[in-house]
Protein backbone atom coordinates (compact mmCIF):
# COMPACT_ATOMS: atom_id res chain seq x y z
CA UNK A 1 0.00 0.00 0.00
CA UNK A 2 2.91 2.37 0.62
CA UNK A 3 3.65 2.23 -3.12
CA UNK A 4 0.14 3.49 -3.83
CA UNK A 5 0.51 6.37 -1.36
CA UNK A 6 3.71 7.41 -3.08
CA UNK A 7 2.07 6.82 -6.44
CA UNK A 8 -0.68 9.33 -5.66
CA UNK A 9 1.68 12.15 -4.69
CA UNK A 10 4.37 11.53 -7.30
CA UNK A 11 1.83 10.67 -9.96
CA UNK A 12 0.16 14.04 -9.44
CA UNK A 13 3.49 15.87 -9.54
CA UNK A 14 4.76 14.20 -12.71
CA UNK A 15 1.46 14.81 -14.47
CA UNK A 16 1.62 18.45 -13.48
CA UNK A 17 5.26 18.87 -14.55
CA UNK A 18 4.75 17.22 -17.94
CA UNK A 19 2.15 19.83 -18.91
CA UNK A 20 4.56 22.78 -18.69
CA UNK A 21 5.01 23.40 -22.42
CA UNK A 22 1.37 22.80 -23.42
CA UNK A 23 -0.67 24.65 -20.79
CA UNK A 24 -3.18 26.89 -22.61
CA UNK A 25 -2.27 25.56 -26.06
CA UNK A 26 -5.13 24.04 -28.04
CA UNK A 27 -5.10 20.33 -28.80
CA UNK A 28 -4.36 21.14 -32.43
CA UNK A 29 -1.49 23.44 -31.45
CA UNK A 30 -0.02 20.72 -29.23
CA UNK A 31 -0.11 18.28 -32.13
CA UNK A 32 1.38 20.81 -34.53
CA UNK A 33 4.21 21.90 -32.24
CA UNK A 34 5.04 18.65 -30.44
CA UNK A 35 3.09 15.86 -32.16
CA UNK A 36 2.82 14.33 -28.68
CA UNK A 37 4.46 15.36 -25.41
CA UNK A 38 5.91 12.35 -23.59
CA UNK A 39 8.92 13.82 -21.79
CA UNK A 40 9.74 16.53 -19.23
CA UNK A 41 10.34 19.55 -21.44
CA UNK A 42 9.70 22.52 -19.20
CA UNK A 43 9.02 25.94 -20.69
CA UNK A 44 5.54 27.19 -21.39
CA UNK A 45 3.89 30.37 -20.17
CA UNK A 46 5.39 29.99 -16.69
CA UNK A 47 8.88 29.23 -18.07
CA UNK A 48 9.22 26.17 -15.85
CA UNK A 49 12.34 24.04 -15.69
CA UNK A 50 12.04 20.44 -16.95
CA UNK A 51 10.63 18.52 -14.00
CA UNK A 52 9.35 21.60 -12.19
CA UNK A 53 5.65 21.55 -11.28
CA UNK A 54 3.03 24.28 -10.97
CA UNK A 55 1.15 25.86 -8.09
CA UNK A 56 -1.30 22.94 -8.01
CA UNK A 57 1.31 20.47 -6.78
CA UNK A 58 3.05 23.08 -4.66
CA UNK A 59 -0.17 23.54 -2.69
CA UNK A 60 -0.53 19.77 -2.44
CA UNK A 61 2.84 19.61 -0.71
CA UNK A 62 1.78 22.39 1.70
CA UNK A 63 -1.31 20.42 2.74
CA UNK A 64 0.70 17.22 3.03
CA UNK A 65 3.21 18.93 5.31
CA UNK A 66 0.42 20.45 7.42
CA UNK A 67 -1.12 17.02 7.98
CA UNK A 68 2.20 15.56 9.09
CA UNK A 69 2.78 18.47 11.48
CA UNK A 70 -0.60 17.89 13.17
CA UNK A 71 -1.00 14.16 12.68
CA UNK A 72 -4.38 14.93 11.15
CA UNK A 73 -5.92 17.41 8.76
CA UNK A 74 -6.41 20.71 10.56
CA UNK A 75 -7.86 23.52 8.46
CA UNK A 76 -6.15 26.27 10.41
CA UNK A 77 -2.75 24.60 10.09
CA UNK A 78 -3.31 24.07 6.37
CA UNK A 79 -4.25 27.75 5.96
CA UNK A 80 -1.05 28.81 7.73
CA UNK A 81 1.10 26.65 5.43
CA UNK A 82 -0.70 27.82 2.32
CA UNK A 83 -0.42 31.48 3.25
CA UNK A 84 3.30 31.08 3.97
CA UNK A 85 3.63 29.68 0.48
CA UNK A 86 1.39 32.39 -1.03
CA UNK A 87 3.61 35.11 0.44
CA UNK A 88 6.50 33.82 -1.68
CA UNK A 89 4.52 35.15 -4.68
CA UNK A 90 4.23 31.92 -6.70
CA UNK A 91 3.18 32.17 -10.32
CA UNK A 92 0.05 30.90 -12.00
CA UNK A 93 -2.47 30.76 -9.16
CA UNK A 94 -6.12 30.75 -10.28
CA UNK A 95 -8.34 33.78 -9.75
CA UNK A 96 -10.67 32.19 -7.19
CA UNK A 97 -7.73 30.90 -5.16
CA UNK A 98 -6.00 34.29 -5.24
CA UNK A 99 -9.19 36.08 -4.20
CA UNK A 100 -9.59 33.76 -1.21
CA UNK A 101 -5.93 33.99 -0.21
CA UNK A 102 -6.12 37.77 -0.24
CA UNK A 103 -8.99 37.64 2.24
CA UNK A 104 -7.27 35.01 4.36
CA UNK A 105 -4.12 37.15 4.44
CA UNK A 106 -6.17 39.90 6.06
CA UNK A 107 -7.27 37.57 8.85
CA UNK A 108 -10.72 36.55 7.61
CA UNK A 109 -12.04 33.18 8.70
CA UNK A 110 -11.58 30.58 5.96
CA UNK A 111 -15.29 29.81 5.68
CA UNK A 112 -16.22 33.47 5.51
CA UNK A 113 -13.50 34.29 3.00
CA UNK A 114 -14.39 31.54 0.52
CA UNK A 115 -18.12 32.19 0.85
CA UNK A 116 -17.63 35.87 0.02
CA UNK A 117 -15.51 34.98 -2.99
CA UNK A 118 -18.13 32.48 -4.14
CA UNK A 119 -20.90 35.05 -3.78
CA UNK A 120 -19.01 37.44 -6.05
CA UNK A 121 -17.91 34.85 -8.61
CA UNK A 122 -20.93 32.56 -8.96
CA UNK A 123 -20.37 31.99 -12.69
CA UNK A 124 -16.65 31.23 -12.46
CA UNK A 125 -15.94 29.74 -9.04
CA UNK A 126 -16.07 26.01 -9.87
CA UNK A 127 -12.43 25.81 -10.91
CA UNK A 128 -9.75 23.21 -10.28
CA UNK A 129 -7.81 25.02 -7.56
CA UNK A 130 -8.79 22.69 -4.72
CA UNK A 131 -8.58 19.32 -6.48
CA UNK A 132 -4.87 18.57 -6.45
CA UNK A 133 -4.29 20.45 -3.20
CA UNK A 134 -6.70 18.16 -1.34
CA UNK A 135 -5.20 14.83 -2.42
CA UNK A 136 -3.21 14.36 0.83
CA UNK A 137 -6.51 14.28 2.72
CA UNK A 138 -7.43 11.15 0.75
CA UNK A 139 -4.24 9.50 2.00
CA UNK A 140 -4.60 10.54 5.64
CA UNK A 141 -8.17 9.21 5.78
CA UNK A 142 -7.89 6.40 3.26
CA UNK A 143 -9.30 3.98 5.84
CA UNK A 144 -11.90 6.33 7.35
CA UNK A 145 -14.50 7.36 4.79
CA UNK A 146 -16.53 9.48 7.20
CA UNK A 147 -13.54 11.64 8.09
CA UNK A 148 -12.37 11.67 4.48
CA UNK A 149 -15.64 13.24 3.36
CA UNK A 150 -15.66 15.89 6.10
CA UNK A 151 -12.02 16.91 5.79
CA UNK A 152 -11.96 16.81 1.98
CA UNK A 153 -14.88 19.24 1.89
CA UNK A 154 -13.18 21.52 4.42
CA UNK A 155 -9.93 21.41 2.47
CA UNK A 156 -11.74 22.50 -0.67
CA UNK A 157 -13.59 25.26 1.14
CA UNK A 158 -10.40 27.02 2.18
CA UNK A 159 -10.64 28.69 -1.22
CA UNK A 160 -13.64 27.23 -3.07
CA UNK A 161 -17.10 27.33 -1.49
CA UNK A 162 -18.92 26.32 -4.66
CA UNK A 163 -20.81 23.09 -3.84
CA UNK A 164 -19.79 21.62 -7.20
CA UNK A 165 -16.14 21.98 -6.20
CA UNK A 166 -16.55 20.57 -2.70
CA UNK A 167 -18.51 17.56 -3.98
CA UNK A 168 -15.94 17.04 -6.74
CA UNK A 169 -13.05 17.08 -4.28
CA UNK A 170 -14.84 14.67 -1.96
CA UNK A 171 -15.71 12.32 -4.82
CA UNK A 172 -12.16 12.38 -6.19
CA UNK A 173 -10.73 11.55 -2.77
CA UNK A 174 -13.22 8.72 -2.28
CA UNK A 175 -12.13 7.28 -5.62
CA UNK A 176 -8.46 7.61 -4.65
CA UNK A 177 -9.20 5.70 -1.44
CA UNK A 178 -11.12 3.05 -3.38
CA UNK A 179 -8.20 2.57 -5.79
CA UNK A 180 -5.73 2.33 -2.93
CA UNK A 181 -7.66 -0.43 -1.20
CA UNK A 182 -8.80 -2.44 -4.20
CA UNK A 183 -7.20 -3.83 -7.34
CA UNK A 184 -10.22 -2.99 -9.48
CA UNK A 185 -9.57 -0.12 -11.85
CA UNK A 186 -13.02 1.50 -11.86
CA UNK A 187 -13.81 3.29 -8.59
CA UNK A 188 -17.02 4.98 -9.75
CA UNK A 189 -19.88 2.84 -8.46
CA UNK A 190 -18.84 2.43 -4.84
CA UNK A 191 -17.72 6.04 -4.44
CA UNK A 192 -20.88 7.48 -6.00
CA UNK A 193 -23.12 5.22 -3.94
CA UNK A 194 -21.31 6.06 -0.72
CA UNK A 195 -21.66 9.78 -1.32
CA UNK A 196 -25.13 9.98 -2.86
CA UNK A 197 -26.83 6.66 -2.21
CA UNK A 198 -29.14 5.44 -4.98
CA UNK A 199 -30.31 8.94 -5.90
CA UNK A 200 -29.75 10.25 -9.39
CA UNK A 201 -27.22 13.09 -9.26
CA UNK A 202 -24.97 15.28 -11.36
CA UNK A 203 -21.79 13.35 -10.66
CA UNK A 204 -23.26 9.93 -11.49
CA UNK A 205 -24.46 11.28 -14.83
CA UNK A 206 -21.11 12.93 -15.54
CA UNK A 207 -19.09 9.84 -14.70
CA UNK A 208 -21.46 7.51 -16.56
CA UNK A 209 -20.80 9.55 -19.71
CA UNK A 210 -17.20 8.31 -19.67
CA UNK A 211 -18.32 5.02 -21.21
CA UNK A 212 -19.42 6.83 -24.37
CA UNK A 213 -16.63 9.38 -24.83
CA UNK A 214 -13.69 9.23 -27.21
CA UNK A 215 -10.31 10.85 -26.64
CA UNK A 216 -11.19 13.89 -28.74
CA UNK A 217 -14.26 14.45 -26.53
CA UNK A 218 -12.13 15.13 -23.46
CA UNK A 219 -12.29 18.67 -22.11
CA UNK A 220 -9.52 20.43 -20.20
CA UNK A 221 -11.42 23.58 -19.35
CA UNK A 222 -10.37 24.36 -15.81
CA UNK A 223 -13.92 23.43 -14.70
CA UNK A 224 -13.87 20.86 -11.92
CA UNK A 225 -16.54 18.67 -13.52
CA UNK A 226 -14.67 18.42 -16.82
CA UNK A 227 -11.42 17.72 -15.00
CA UNK A 228 -12.69 14.84 -12.87
CA UNK A 229 -14.54 13.30 -15.82
CA UNK A 230 -11.61 13.58 -18.23
CA UNK A 231 -9.05 12.36 -15.68
CA UNK A 232 -11.08 9.28 -14.88
CA UNK A 233 -11.52 8.61 -18.61
CA UNK A 234 -7.73 8.71 -18.97
CA UNK A 235 -7.36 6.11 -16.22
CA UNK A 236 -10.11 3.79 -17.43
CA UNK A 237 -9.34 3.88 -21.16
CA UNK A 238 -5.61 3.24 -20.95
CA UNK A 239 -3.40 0.47 -19.60
CA UNK A 240 -0.60 2.20 -17.70
CA UNK A 241 0.35 5.31 -15.75
CA UNK A 242 2.30 6.52 -18.76
CA UNK A 243 -0.51 6.20 -21.27
CA UNK A 244 -3.08 7.66 -18.86
CA UNK A 245 -0.99 10.73 -18.14
CA UNK A 246 0.04 11.20 -21.77
CA UNK A 247 -3.63 11.18 -22.80
CA UNK A 248 -4.30 13.96 -20.29
CA UNK A 249 -1.22 16.06 -21.06
CA UNK A 250 -1.92 16.17 -24.79
CA UNK A 251 -5.49 17.42 -24.41
CA UNK A 252 -4.12 20.95 -24.40
CA UNK A 253 -5.94 23.97 -22.92
CA UNK A 254 -6.01 24.11 -19.07
CA UNK A 255 -4.23 20.83 -18.39
CA UNK A 256 -2.22 21.31 -15.18
CA UNK A 257 -4.91 19.94 -12.88
CA UNK A 258 -6.22 17.41 -15.42
CA UNK A 259 -2.82 15.74 -15.81
CA UNK A 260 -2.12 15.93 -12.07
CA UNK A 261 -5.45 14.35 -11.14
CA UNK A 262 -4.93 11.69 -13.81
CA UNK A 263 -1.47 10.98 -12.40
CA UNK A 264 -2.89 10.68 -8.89
CA UNK A 265 -5.64 8.27 -9.97
CA UNK A 266 -3.20 6.19 -12.00
CA UNK A 267 -0.66 6.25 -9.17
CA UNK A 268 -3.32 5.03 -6.74
CA UNK A 269 -4.09 2.10 -9.02
CA UNK A 270 -0.67 1.10 -10.38
CA UNK A 271 1.53 2.32 -7.51
CA UNK A 272 4.88 4.08 -7.58
CA UNK A 273 6.51 1.34 -9.62
CA UNK A 274 4.06 2.08 -12.44
CA UNK A 275 5.41 5.61 -12.94
CA UNK A 276 8.13 5.73 -15.61
CA UNK A 277 11.55 6.06 -14.01
CA UNK A 278 12.62 8.67 -16.55
CA UNK A 279 9.84 10.94 -15.31
CA UNK A 280 10.69 10.36 -11.66
CA UNK A 281 14.39 10.96 -12.27
CA UNK A 282 13.61 14.33 -13.86
CA UNK A 283 11.04 15.41 -11.25
CA UNK A 284 12.16 18.14 -8.85
CA UNK A 285 11.83 17.34 -5.12
CA UNK A 286 11.06 13.70 -5.94
CA UNK A 287 12.82 12.23 -2.91
CA UNK A 288 11.30 14.74 -0.49
CA UNK A 289 7.77 14.08 -1.77
CA UNK A 290 8.31 10.34 -1.70
CA UNK A 291 9.43 10.61 1.93
CA UNK A 292 6.37 12.69 2.84
CA UNK A 293 4.05 10.13 1.27
CA UNK A 294 5.80 7.35 3.17
CA UNK A 295 5.42 9.27 6.43
CA UNK A 296 1.69 9.73 5.95
CA UNK A 297 1.36 6.01 5.26
CA UNK A 298 3.22 5.21 8.48
CA UNK A 299 1.05 7.73 10.33
CA UNK A 300 -2.17 5.91 9.52
CA UNK A 301 -0.55 2.54 10.34
CA UNK A 302 0.10 3.60 13.95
Amino acid sequence: MISKFQGVILGAAVGDALTAPVQFLSRDDVREQYVEVREMLGGGWLHLRPGQFSDDSQMMVCVLESILEEGAFNVDRAVIKLLQWYKTKPKGIGKTTVASFKRLSKGENWRTASQKVYAKRLQSSAGNGALVRSLPVALRYASDAVSLVTHSANSAMITHADPIVTSGVVLLNLMISELIHNDEKDPRAHSIEYLFGKKNNLWKNILDEIDYLGEDDLIASGFVVDTVQSALWCLLKTGSVEEAVIAAVNCGEDVYALAAVTGALAGAHYGLEGIPSRWLNALEHREAMSALAKRIYLLIRQ
